[in-house]
């Protein structure tokens, strides 16, 4: 098949009632979309795929905007911090507010599970006028427990953090 090429220098536009279908094989081709100012890829569902890798590049910033979620499934997510690719924990956060006393503990469930006890660290401070002792123990993959000492009576709120793999 011989290689075609469409060429826009102002706006295309391809508008379709239901599908625009790009040939799911091109040899070792490419498929290029270039834009001066704005390449809008827009759909109810849109997929850029590969059997290898996909790299979306800007000189300057890429944007990703969701009025709801933006999810990312990867094993791995990394940043460059000082030329050396990063990996990027997973965090969690939350306040718990039933902690009571001087001393005392409390037991966090964990929105999602991390891989195992020993993926993740966690910390927990403790909002509060009068200071207290703190310390956490990893309880499992799913759960923490906050322990205090030295802290001001009544009920106290616990904030707390934790981020793995």
């Amino acid at each position: 098949m011989a290689a075609s090429t469409i060429s826009v220098f102002k706006n295309w536009w391809i508008l379709a009632g239901s599908n625009v279908t790009v040939p799911t094989y091109i040899g070792t081709g490419n498929i290029s979309v270039i834009g001066d100012n704005e390449v809008d890829v827009l759909g109810g569902v849109t997929t850029i795929g590969s059997d290898t890798d996909v790299d979306i590049g800007a000189i300057n910033n890429i944007n990703m905007i969701a009025t709801s979620t933006i999810t990312m499934t990867a094993s791995t997510v990394n940043r460059t911090l000082s030329a050396t690719s990063v990996a990027q924990p997973i965090i969690q956060y939350g306040e718990n507010n039933t902690g009571s006393g001087a001393s005392g503990s409390v037991v966090i469930n964990l929105p999602i599970a991390y891989t195992s006890a020993s993926s993740y660290v966690a910390f927990a401070t403790m909002e509060d006028s009068d200071p207290a002792e703190m310390s956490v123990v990893r309880n499992s993959s799913s759960q923490i427990r906050i322990y205090w000492q030295q802290g001001g009576g009544g009920s106290h709120v616990l904030a707390w953090n934790t981020m793995g793999y």
